[in-house]
């Protein structure tokens, strides 16, 4: 677990280092989630208000509804696109320190080792798979707020439902 742990922060540290703009902008998908679990709120605001004759909840239903999903669209691209220029980025970095350390040795004696050759290959083969790594840490975040979401929403709407 630690050493899993470590790897996160040296992927989140990365992503900071390399542009801390793109990765709060990366962050904006996981708020168009959490928006779409505002959207039976909304509902519920409406459909109250139509029933009880009453013009504030209607007109707050109905903004909540627009806004939350004009928000969400906006949110989406804005961090979709954030993702994938900062996914090429870090995995960037990472093959910048990875080619930095292998320069920076001071013989060529590695050059004739066979694991070493072989281990630089298999590095050389898993290239994307460093900077996709902040990709499948932001579908986690992003999953894990809809399932946390999803809880809340079901607990607000009625207690039973948590037991589904």
């Amino acid at each position: 677990m630690p050493r899993t742990l470590r790897g996160l922060w040296l992927v989140v540290r990365t992503s900071v280092r390399v542009s801390p703009w793109q990765s709060s902008l990366s962050m904006l998908e996981v708020v168009a989630k959490c928006l779409d679990m505002l959207l039976p709120l909304f509902l519920a605001w409406l459909v109250a208000g139509l029933l009880d004759h009453d013009r504030p909840w209607v007109v707050a239903g109905l903004a909540g509804l627009v806004g939350a999903a004009g928000l969400n669209m906006f949110f989406h691209l804005a961090g979709t696109n954030a993702r994938i220029t900062q996914k090429e980025r870090v995995g960037f970095a990472f093959d910048e320190q990875i080619a930095e350390l292998t320069a920076t040795i001071p013989t060529l004696d590695h050059l004739e080792s066979a694991r070493y050759l072989d281990e630089l290959q298999v590095l050389r083969d898993q290239q994307g798979t460093l900077g996709n790594a902040l990709n499948m840490l932001l579908n986690t975040v992003s999953n894990l707020a809809m399932a946390i979401g999803t809880v809340v929403v079901a607990g607000t709407a009625d207690w039973r439902l948590l037991i589904l």
